[in-house]
């Protein structure tokens, strides 16, 4: 599902009701906010100035990831954590962005769906079918360890819903 919009770069790839992902919104928090998007996860390396009117955006968090090169597992929990906590809170629909959307963003939905008790290629096709042009699962972004970490961090996640 993707929020209707006159330009295309500013597509809102919609994962699941509630948890969406795309590219750096730049000015266009109002845009966000028309979409129902209260929550804001932002994953790129530029921090989070310039979201223009942000009025109606609960909460933008910063943990910036650099492009191609492995995610630090605190830094994954942590990403982990935030969208689990944004998404325990009732009426919430969060928003994961990089730069240009096609990496660090899917990759930390990825992990995040991963650690909720996705297999990798459900989480991976889930993804890709929401989301095209993206790259979650990034083989540069991510190993083996720092999956196998996700996946144990499940059972503090498992009963909650997305």
């Amino acid at each position: 599902m993707r929020s209707p919009s006159s330009n295309p770069s500013v597509a809102i790839h919609w994962v699941t009701p509630r948890l969406a992902g795309g590219a750096f919104p730049r000015d266009r928090a109002p845009e966000l906010v028309k979409a129902g998007i209260t929550h804001v996860l932002n994953v790129s390396s530029t921090a989070p100035k310039h979201y223009g009117d942000a009025g109606g955006l609960t909460h933008v968090v910063w943990r910036p990831i650099n492009d191609l090169s492995v995610i630090p597992t605190d830094v994954a929990l942590a990403c982990i954590d935030d969208i689990h906590a944004m998404l325990s809170r009732p009426r919430t629909r969060v928003y994961v962005h990089c730069l240009a959307g096609q990496n660090r963003s899917p990759t930390i939905v990825w992990l995040y769906l991963v650690a909720r008790g996705f297999t990798a290629e459900e989480a991976r096709k889930k993804i890709e079918l929401a989301w095209p042009g993206s790259m979650p699962a990034h083989p540069q972004l991510i190993d083996s360890d720092l999956v196998a970490t996700v996946r144990s961090h499940f059972k503090r996640l498992s009963n909650k819903r997305l």
